[in-house]
């Protein structure tokens, strides 16, 4: 298997995960893909397949598979699905689990994600020792609590890696503001960070089918995102 749908174990249920796996002896440096609202779709699979073609193992979970009927719901059903921090961490973890289950071992282990999935990716730095990188990528919802709480701010002590943070200036969903005071309190912690903010781009400016795309912010942000984990996941000069 190089690049496809794999259905793995979570917790005793099937979830399906989006993989690229290069044809490589291991163990090779592993990105966990965290969805943004409308699922592990075209544009998330887009990310799987460069970070493929980068030399990674790349993995996007299904969060929302124990709502099957999700992505039957109407458009401005998108981002309204109820989920649980324990659920999302749970599919992580078994994500991770599963990497290591393959030839190429599971090197290194980073996490990348959009909107919603950049507050899993928050979250995930949080809880899960084994990451060595987590980026955001307009975070939004990093201040809210899932049903199970507390919010993934409230847990920023428990940060266990370094964080890079992406997000526009005209984004109403993760401000600047809020941005902001996220990256005040880690670094006021100790927590290694870096926070980008691109001109006149709104929220989702790097998903490439929808209005609010900027393409001179989208090529920045995911140079960084490249470099970032390339850093903390190869071992490259900084």
């Amino acid at each position: 298997m190089t690049i496809g749908w794999q259905t793995i174990k979570c917790e005793g249920e099937d979830m399906r995960v989006y993989m690229g796996v290069p044809k490589r002896e291991g163990p090779l440096p592993a990105v966990i893909v965290a969805q943004h609202g409308s699922g592990v779709d075209g544009q998330m699979q887009d990310v799987v397949n460069q970070l493929y073609k980068e030399g990674y193992v790349a993995a996007a979970p299904e969060f929302f598979h124990r709502q099957p009927n999700y992505m039957q719901q109407t458009p401005g059903a998108i981002g309204k699905v109820d989920y649980t921090d324990k659920g999302i961490l749970a599919d992580i973890n078994a994500t991770i689990a599963h990497l290591k289950t393959l030839p190429c071992k599971g090197g290194p282990m980073g996490v990348v994600g959009f909107c919603m999935g950049g507050r899993f990716s928050f979250l995930a730095a949080t809880a899960i020792k084994e990451l060595k990188c987590a980026v955001m990528a307009y975070g939004a919802g990093i201040m809210k609590a899932a049903p199970d709480g507390p919010t993934p701010f409230e847990r920023i002590k428990d940060i266990q890696c370094p964080i890079l943070s992406l997000s526009g200036t005209e984004d109403i969903n993760s401000t600047v503001a809020q941005m902001k005071e996220v990256q005040a309190e880690l670094t006021r912690l100790g927590k290694w960070n870096e926070f980008h903010f691109y001109q006149d781009a709104p929220h989702s400016f790097m998903w490439f089918n929808d209005p609010r795309y900027r393409a001179r912010a989208a090529r920045a942000a995911w140079g960084e995102i490249l470099a970032f984990i390339d850093v903390h996941l190869r071992g490259a000069p900084a």
